[in-house]
């Protein structure tokens, strides 16, 4: 039997690139302006670091978008999740979609459509992003303001390096925190974190945890994102199970009505399975360990309640006097 279509051989760099309004680079390596194939078209898409496509939907064509290099977080139909080089998304026709790249780096996917894209198949559910160029005027010194929340106000993101305590200790500085108050929020003794900021090897769970504090909210949305992505799927647990997690016996129970093994569980936890064992048989588990449970198996309501409350706790009540 005969194609129905032809066979095109299309080199890479035969395809000329365009960039659309939000940023994105688009290659169309299959269209059927250029090759005549209706029944389906494949493009390539660039995404800026931190960028994200406009919120759409393809009417008639069902999508498929194959993440080949970088991570990000995929908003499909109101939900959002995060999605890393490997990861395919199918979208069915008039499903809203958009995604957002990582921080760290661009964002590379492959699309497909079946039917072939079109762009009269395509609509918007957002306003395109509109340059309106001004002429340059002088802008009076602005007036002083408050201090932005902690995490807004730090100058070099943590999560670049994480080997020495100095750099946690440079960060404070910038942020004008006092020792105790910085390491309090991830559950860190003012002592334990001297010892950090003087060469000590900082844990795992603190280090995980100081990247969800003091980080951009961006990355740390997608940092947790990414604690909890292996992790999808567990049964369902009651809450309190993971607010009373307190010894080791109860997160061994926790542990068994997730129903997943030692070593599973205590990685996501920031702990090798021997030391998971140990915190098992009753070993006191630290508080930085503790704080991960809801963050890494509760529910996304709970997980984000947490980190919010991690973020931006609540300030201390004034002591009454007499």
């Amino acid at each position: 039997m005969k194609p129905t279509t032809p066979i095109t051989y299309q080199p890479y760099l035969g395809v000329q690139p365009y960039v659309t309004k939000d940023r994105s680079t688009i290659r169309e390596l299959m269209c059927p302006t250029r090759h005549g194939n209706q029944a389906q078209s494949l493009a390539e898409a660039v995404i800026p670091a931190g960028g994200r496509t406009l919120l759409h939907r393809h009417l008639t064509s069902e999508e498929i978008y194959y993440i080949v290099r970088g991570d990000g977080m995929m908003t499909l139909d109101g939900k959002a999740f995060f999605v890393k080089a490997g990861d395919t998304i199918c979208i069915p026709p008039g499903t809203p979609h958009a995604i957002k790249a990582g921080t760290r780096e661009r964002l590379r996917i492959l699309c497909a459509c079946s039917p072939a894209y079109s762009h009269d198949d395509t609509e918007l559910l957002e306003a395109e992003p509109v340059v309106v160029p001004q002429a340059p005027k002088r802008v009076p010194a602005p007036a002083p303001v408050a201090k932005p929340p902690a995490a807004k106000r730090v100058k070099k993101p943590i999560a670049l390096d994480l080997r020495s305590g100095a750099n946690f200790k440079a960060v404070r500085d910038s942020l004008d925190m006092g020792q105790g108050v910085f390491w309090k929020r991830v559950f860190v003794t003012q002592s334990g974190g001297s010892r950090y900021e003087n060469g000590r090897n900082i844990p795992e769970a603190v280090k995980t945890l100081l990247k969800l504090v003091y980080t951009s909210p961006a990355d740390s949305e997608t940092f947790l994102a990414r604690l909890r992505a292996p992790y999808q799927g567990l049964p369902p647990v009651k809450a309190r199970m993971y607010k009373d997690a307190r010894s080791g016996p109860d997160l061994k129970a926790l542990r068994r009505a997730l129903r997943i093994n030692q070593t599973t569980f205590w990685k996501g936890l920031q702990a090798t399975q021997s030391g998971g064992s140990r915190y098992e048989s009753g070993r006191n588990i630290p508080a930085s360990i503790r704080a991960l449970v809801i963050l890494v198996f509760g529910s996304e309501q709970h997980a984000r309640q947490q980190l919010d409350a991690l973020r931006n706790p609540a300030p201390a009540k004034a002591s009454k006097t007499k």
